[in-house]
């Protein structure tokens, strides 16, 4: 921390950093891509707007960076308790149950992500592509080891199964894929995670 020639205290550029993005991610929140500026991000941060400027180019390269900071966020979380999960099929339901509790805690990241990132040519050339690659990985890995072990016939069966298809009411896909308006994913996934349970325990159990 130094202080300037007006006398002000000037926090270290880590601090600046984190300030920003999570104000950023507070605000991109509440008001989504369209209705947020740098100026109000800027004073949520207890900033001025030209600090921003020094580590962004622009406000989508901010939103960028606040969601590759969520997706590291949730890899990290399901790795940690991916650990102590033994068994394809106790897997594969922590799978599911990881899967829709990260869109049921952060609807409106989801929103942002499909709405203002997925969409945009760069994506495949963009580290939010690396990391949702990472993410959708550990679904083949489970599959596949269960595969090996003669308890799953096909990678292609089990992913169609489990995500893309639910015989109750809105699949997994929908729910992800889809893009509900910000603030409806919470109604959605919570009434989706019992029909994916019951999809996936049935589906498993008649592979097996």
């Amino acid at each position: 921390m130094t202080v300037s020639a007006t006398g002000r205290t000037r926090q270290p550029p880590e601090k600046r950093l984190a300030d920003i993005l999570g104000a950023a991610r507070e605000v991109f929140r509440e008001k989504g891509y369209d209705d947020t500026s740098i100026t109000e991000i800027a004073a949520r941060a207890g900033l001025v707007e030209g600090s921003i400027y020094r580590f962004f180019e622009s406000k989508r390269h901010l939103l960028i960076r606040v969601v590759e900071l969520w997706y590291e966020e949730v890899l990290a979380d399901y790795d940690q308790q991916l650990a102590g999960v033994r068994g394809v099929w106790n897997r594969l339901r922590f799978m599911v149950w990881h899967h829709l509790k990260s869109i049921h805690e952060n609807p409106e990241l989801v929103s942002l992500f499909f709405r203002h990132i997925r969409v945009s040519p760069d994506y495949v050339n963009s580290t939010v592509y690396d990391l949702n690659r990472r993410y959708t990985n550990h679904i083949v890995e489970i599959v596949q080891s269960g595969t090996a072990g003669g308890r799953i016939d096909g990678v292609a069966n089990c992913v169609g199964s489990v995500l893309l298809k639910s015989a109750h009411t809105t699949s997994v896909a929908e729910v992800c894929w889809c893009g509900y308006p910000a603030g409806s994913f919470t109604t959605h996934t919570h009434m989706c995670a019992p029909p994916a349970s019951h999809s996936l325990n049935k589906w498993f159990h008649s592979t097996s």
